[in-house]
């Protein structure tokens, strides 16, 4: 059955009687935004949250003190806030009220502790959100065990549950947790459970997707139950974010370049002997992207200051011995820009910088070769991508990107692709998008490369941080049907002083990536 909606298709909302969190009414907004008429059915429910346990509302209440703000997600959103206006039709429902069964072949949960309630009364199936386990996700924090255990990730997943108790994974995500608060985690955690909901009642039927593997990710639902376990592992977390930081606290945690001279195996790199190209102290490089024309090297690199933290795009040559040019300044915006994929294309130089903040994919054509350039057009409007990156297969032009739908989500977990005859487009979007929804292996990370007729896709693993390693990704299938890839290599941060590294370009002469080391005072 079908588990998508279309506009003007009725679609049949569960909630309780006490509101829905913000995510949640961010989704139905975007819904309704799209012609999706919504029928609400009001559960006769009492309120019921995830900190309902004394321990877990502590430790909660503890990590709001710490990091105030830091959940946007979980907000409460009720009839005199505007959900109400949201609803067609509303129908409020108690144990022995009649459902009306009017609209669609399925229901939408925002309560999941009455899924199989719904679904057996109305004999459909009933979507909602859940952690990487079977079971109420309201037990427990969404992303709590985790952000406690220190694991690196949370996994969702979109269900169907049916009317006998049976869920079925329906679509699947990651996202990474923070390091030190479950505020934060959580919120992470539920905008990308918006994003993946949204995803999930609109995709395209009949298509191949490659879902994360789950295998390594601890379950929300298997940390340890005690109220104990949480009582004593809650200030030793926080302690050791403090321990952490105060060992920092007069290093910088800069961007800078790192580059070997020579072509070595990109599936087997070896970053500890690659040399390292400092900026001076006030500001960082990242993104480095590399042409080399007219017997030059070229870096076209995210230059920006601490503060305010706003890139804009930089050039500057590098030699062989590693001297480089000072940068020159080529494209400054009241946004942030970074990622300056630059390329060829019918003996003209083009550039496709992110400007995600914008809202949109610019192109800009060198007028005067490296320092000038000029806007042409936007290859996508109204939409937050991040970290375009182009390559040319089976007689196609194809462009990968990460897209960022609801304000409080991470632009690192959904990548989508689309297809033109030209890489200036226009583009179409990938019958399969999102292709990718695991934050270890979904933003870009560098132009695609080939060894031995085989093409492989850089990617960042945002999983324990932005930018915390890279992955090599080799290509299996790309075509307007279908993508899949499998990853062959993973770096991660391999000395003591580095802590990310996340963009890798090369030529025929030089492999070039940026990481962020810890830079002692002086």
């Amino acid at each position: 059955m079908s588990m998508t909606v279309t506009p003007g298709t009725p679609l049949r909302v569960v909630t309780g009687r006490h509101g829905i969190p913000r995510w949640a009414f961010e989704l139905l907004t975007r819904l309704r935004e799209e012609d999706i008429e919504l029928h609400r059915l009001q559960l006769d429910s009492p309120r019921h949250t995830a900190a309902d346990n004394r321990w877990h509302a502590l430790v909660t209440k503890l990590d709001s003190k710490l990091f105030p703000g830091a959940d946007t997600a979980s907000a409460t959103v009720d009839d005199g806030s505007g959900l109400a206006g949201l609803f067609a039709v509303t129908q409020a429902v108690d144990s022995s009220t009649p459902i009306e069964s009017t609209a669609g072949g399925f229901v939408l949960s925002l309560d999941s502790t009455a899924d199989h309630h719904v679904a057996k009364r109305l004999d459909v199936p009933v979507l909602s959100l859940q952690p990487n386990a079977d079971g109420d996700w309201r037990s427990t924090p969404v992303g709590f065990w985790e952000c406690l255990d220190s694991q690196p990730m949370v996994g969702l997943r979109v269900i169907a549950t049916d009317a006998t108790g049976t869920a079925k994974p329906v679509m699947q995500a990651t996202e990474c947790t923070d390091p030190v608060s479950v505020g934060r985690t959580r919120n992470a955690a539920l905008w990308a459970g918006a994003e993946l909901l949204h995803r999930a009642l609109t995709q395209t039927t009949g298509v191949e997707r490659t879902e994360p593997d789950f295998t390594n990710i601890p379950s929300n639902s298997t940390g340890p139950a005690s109220a104990w376990s949480a009582l004593v592992r809650a200030p030793w977390h926080f302690a050791k974010g403090v321990i952490r930081k105060m060992a920092r606290r007069k290093s910088l945690r800069q961007w800078i370049l790192i580059w070997r001279a020579g072509d070595e195996d990109a599936t087997n790199i070896g970053f500890s002997a690659w040399r390292r190209l400092l900026p001076p102290r006030d500001i960082f490089w990242a993104d480095p992207f590399v042409v080399e024309r007219d017997g030059q090297r070229h870096v076209f690199i995210e230059e920006a200051t601490f503060t305010p933290r706003r890139g804009h795009l930089a050039v500057m040559t590098l030699d062989d011995s590693g001297q480089s040019s000072p940068p020159v300044t080529i494209l400054k915006k009241p946004y942030h820009l970074s990622y300056p994929n630059v390329f060829e294309h019918d003996g003209e130089w083009y550039m496709m910088p992110e400007s995600g903040e914008d809202k949109s994919l610019q192109i800009y054509r060198s007028t005067a070769w490296p320092h000038e350039w000029t806007w042409t057009h936007n290859a996508l409007s109204g939409l937050a991508v991040y970290d375009g990156t182009l390559v040319f297969h089976n007689a196609k032009w194809w462009l990968f990107a990460t897209v960022q739908q609801f304000e409080g989500s991470s632009p690192n977990v959904f990548l989508h692709l689309w297809h033109a005859d030209s890489p200036l487009g226009p583009w179409t979007p990938h019958r399969a998008n999102p292709v990718c929804t695991d934050v270890r292996s979904a933003r870009p990370a560098g132009n695609f490369f080939e060894r031995e007729g085989v093409l492989y896709r850089p990617s960042q693993n945002c999983s324990r941080h932005y930018g915390y390693g890279l992955q090599i990704n080799r290509v299996e299938q790309l075509d307007e049907t279908a993508y899949r890839e499998t990853q062959v290599a993973s770096y991660t941060p391999w000395a003591s002083d580095i802590d990310a590294v996340h963009t890798l370009n090369r030529t025929d002469t030089l492999q070039l990536a940026d990481a962020v080391h810890w830079r002692p005072p002086g």
